[in-house]
């Protein structure tokens, strides 16, 4: 029972040191993968793991160093080092499009080993589009309606 109070108590911490930080309310986080256009993305096929969270804002996606054996050795061929922290944010001004594919049919959702996947368009400070694909754990249609309620 302790443990999970700590637990709970140093996610606040992380949640309130961050929207300390970001100067705004964090609405709504879960954990995805990234599939591309991840910042500082070496290899176009690595896909790394992380929280992705929404603010008022902007769009963020915060990969943590892995430390584990395991991790570094799943990881080695992914062009990502274990220990390399990638944080980027997309603003929700800078959107030009938003997507999910979701598989429409009960069927497609049950035989398809892929969850629903985002595709952001969005203009770079240079004026170039870039996409950036990813795909949530959870929390998926929640996650949509607070980037279109940003978005109006």
């Amino acid at each position: 029972m302790a443990t999970r109070q700590n637990q709970d108590e140093q996610v606040k911490a992380f949640w309130d040191k961050t929207e300390e930080e970001l100067g705004e309310e964090v609405i709504i986080y879960t954990m995805g993968r990234c599939i591309s256009g991840c910042a500082q993305q070496r290899d176009s096929k690595a896909q790394m793991w992380g929280l992705f969270f929404l603010t008022e804002r902007a769009l963020y996606f915060r990969h943590f160093p892995q430390q584990n054996w395991l991790s570094s050795f799943m990881s080695s061929g992914a062009g990502i080092s274990a220990g390399e922290e990638i944080y980027f944010s997309v603003p929700m001004a800078r959107m030009q499009s938003v997507s999910v594919d979701q598989h429409r049919t009960f069927w497609q959702r049950l035989f398809s080993g892929e969850p629903p996947t985002f595709s952001i368009d969005y203009f770079e400070a240079d004026g170039s589009v870039q996409t950036l694909r990813f795909f949530l754990e959870g929390k998926t249609d929640a996650f949509l309606k607070v980037i279109q309620s940003c978005r109006e």
